[in-house]
């Protein structure tokens, strides 16, 4: 009977630790979405040498504050963004899991994004202070995940995503 409560327990821990990888993904996807007030919380599920990889923009922040001041950088200028995810994949093993997904994320910015190096929402054509910018990704994410002493915290994300726009979709 012991070696069956054991198998048990294994199978439970096995199943939380899952339900908890996909709890920081979920809180993590809603907190992009946020205003810069959400951004230290968003921080809260990063490790303190977290590695973030844009590939779309080609930008690379290594560290929790570099991140933050990156993301509090970019947040200024938006009007509002919406990231929704699905097909969520979860494989834990001991104190390491890998979470992979796919990501829809749209977001308007205002023109002045681009003069403050927000590279994800590029203003290519003239425009007044009243223009708004538009952005349409669709694509992949994938996190390395570690247990810490507070739980779960990403030590690793790279986005890969494609923006869909009329620059990008070319009609023969």
């Amino acid at each position: 009977m012991d070696k069956q409560l054991e198998e048990l327990m294994e199978r439970l821990r096995r199943l939380e630790d899952r339900e908890a990888v996909r709890t920081v993904i979920a809180a993590v996807e809603t907190l992009r979405d946020g205003g810069p007030n959400e951004v230290d919380e968003l921080m809260k599920c990063m490790t303190e040498d977290v590695h973030f990889l844009w590939s779309l923009e080609k930008i690379e922040v290594a560290g929790r504050d570099k991140l933050r001041d990156y993301i509090r950088k970019g947040r200024g200028t938006r009007v509002w963004t919406r990231h929704v995810f699905t097909n969520l994949q979860v494989q834990v093993k001991g104190d390491r899991a890998e979470a992979t997904w796919y990501v829809m994320a749209e977001g308007v910015s205002g023109v002045e994004a681009a003069a403050v190096g927000d590279k994800q929402a590029r203003q290519r054509e003239p425009a007044n202070p009243d223009t708004l910018v538009h952005s349409d990704t669709k694509g992949a994410k994938r996190a390395v995940l570690v247990r810490t002493k507070d739980g779960w915290k990403i030590s690793d994300y790279r986005t890969d995503m494609v923006r869909l726009s009329a620059e990008t979709l070319k009609f023969r």
